[in-house]
């Protein structure tokens, strides 16, 4: 392949990663610890099940943090309980956003004091 054509392909790839690839990570992610888990049940060797759970499990989590980095908010308690109680805390993409609002706009303002009932007595 020429640079011509791995670039554009990368780029799709990203792109396409960055759209439908959380979904469908996050499947993987656990189909593949689920997966695993049964196999230990069954009798396969524990060791290369250890590994691929942890895989899984890595995939799972990373697709979180990219998710969370997106939308400044985590999706799943555990992924956030995952970070947030470890030293990946530093890095967590959503620290701080849970308690931020939006300034209000001059209509709200003005909509929350027309709505707003009178004070005092009317006596």
């Amino acid at each position: 392949m020429s640079n011509t054509a791995v670039i554009p392909a990368l780029a799709l790839g990203a792109v396409l990663v960055w759209k439908i690839g959380a979904p469908v990570a996050r499947f993987v992610g656990t189909i593949l610890v689920i997966a695993s888990l049964t196999l230990i049940v069954l009798g396969a060797p524990i060791v290369p099940q250890l590994l691929v759970i942890v895989a899984g499990g890595a995939v799972w989590l990373a697709v979180h943090f990219l998710a969370a980095y997106k939308t400044r908010f985590w999706h799943s308690p555990l992924a956030e309980l995952i970070v947030t109680h470890t030293r990946l805390r530093c890095l967590d993409p959503a620290r701080g956003c849970e308690h931020r609002r939006a300034p209000r706009t001059a209509r709200e303002r003005y909509v929350a004091l027309v709505a707003a009932p009178p004070s005092g007595n009317e006596n």
